[in-house]
């Protein structure tokens, strides 16, 4: 089963390599730039959310309590889309105390 992998892989390697062979980055190791990208993209990620936490506890205290709405709506329109779940658990895995408030009927 991996000898199949293996054929398969080579015989996708040329088209491959065409497609994203104009992307190699310019360091000696030759990895292809989008593979760069998404690391840095992470790496970025994790920058920003370390950054936010520490924020937060200069601004809050390190014993803050944090009221956020449940509301979310993935892949609506005309909305930005939001981190709700991933913000929460970011807060719950720093020490945060988050409740939630019931968002439905509150604009009525």
């Amino acid at each position: 089963s991996f000898d199949h992998v293996l054929q398969a892989r080579s015989k996708y390697s040329a088209v491959l390599s065409k497609f994203y062979g104009h992307t190699i980055t310019n360091h000696d190791n030759g990895y292809f730039l989008f593979r760069k990208v998404r690391l840095s993209a992470y790496f970025n990620k994790q920058r920003a959310d370390q950054k936010l936490i520490q924020d937060l506890r200069a601004k809050f205290g390190e014993d803050a309590v944090f009221v956020m709405g449940n509301w979310f709506a993935p892949h609506a329109r005309y909305h930005e889309p939001i981190r709700g779940f991933g913000f929460r658990r970011l807060l719950k895995k720093h020490g945060f105390q988050i409740y939630l408030v019931d968002e439905y009927k509150t604009s009525r």
